[in-house]
């Protein structure tokens, strides 16, 4: 009796001991990883890659369901052993020695927001039953034009770096110098937005847009303006009544969720 009553203590002490952390241990081999997310909306998808303990590297596609969370995807890892988990939307692009390239559109007229380059990173220590959290944040800039005392219908804005490499170990975005393209803007009908990598607009760019009535203009930057990756850098442009154009630069705008009042 006294032999019984000892392994139950014994018993007893292993699962307290077990459960004190907070992590539901699923001891299986191979055992399924669960994905939440946030930043991504019902019907994106991502890529995930995990890195397992021993350095490996595996990825899988998933879609982002009505509740949040990430379906349709099979990563997969061993019993106690945790791993790290890099994501990216959209899904599509793979990776090169741990380096990813991103590319926009320059012609954005119809739509922009599949150029929205989003990460997210998480790291577990051993496998749970629970769900991994990754919460995706933007990586790019958005570009927001405005107008006062004049309507446009297009506006392209010209000698605009496309390409940028993400490094995943260290998560940190590049722009490499490379051929400039002009890129025209998707009208929303309160502005015209763009989403392309941070960089420079150099004092003797140019940004051109047509008015409703069919003038065009071009307005010619007199100084720099720095874009800050995964902020909303603004512009509004007044055309005077003699002719002339003026602009108001935001630099550092949170990214839009919706129309803020200096537009």
């Amino acid at each position: 009796m006294k032999i019984q009553k000892y392994l139950i203590i014994a018993a007893a002490l292993l699962v307290f001991s077990c459960n004190k952390g907070g992590q539901d241990v699923n001891p299986a081999t191979d055992a399924r990883v669960l994905f939440s997310q946030t930043g991504l909306v019902s019907g994106d998808k991502c890529q995930v890659t995990m890195q397992k303990w021993d350095r490996n590297l595996s990825g899988s596609t998933y879609t982002v369901t009505d509740e949040a969370l990430l379906e349709g995807g099979d990563l997969q890892y061993n019993g106690l052993e945790g791993a790290s988990f890099y994501a990216w939307y959209p899904a599509g692009a793979s990776l090169t020695e741990g380096k990813l390239s991103v590319s926009v559109s320059a012609d954005q007229k119809d739509s922009y927001r599949e150029n929205d380059f989003r990460t997210a990173y998480a790291t577990v220590k051993q496998a749970t039953t629970k769900a991994v959290q990754l919460p995706f944040s933007h990586r790019l800039v958005e570009l927001e034009i405005s107008f006062r005392l004049v309507t446009a219908t297009s506006v392209v804005l010209k000698g605009v770096k496309t390409s940028a490499e993400w490094d995943i170990f260290s998560n940190r975005i590049s722009v490499p110098e490379q051929t400039v393209s002009d890129v025209e803007l998707f009208n929303d009908q309160t502005c015209f937005r763009a989403i392309i990598p941070a960089q420079t607009i150099s004092a003797g760019q140019e940004l051109s847009f047509t008015s409703d009535n069919g003038e065009d203009f071009t307005y010619t930057f007199e100084e720099e303006y720095i874009m800050t990756e995964g902020k909303r850098f603004g512009l509004q442009i007044t055309k005077k009544f003699d002719g002339s154009i003026n602009l108001v630069c935001s630099p550092q705008m949170p990214w839009s969720g919706g129309i803020d009042p200096w537009i």
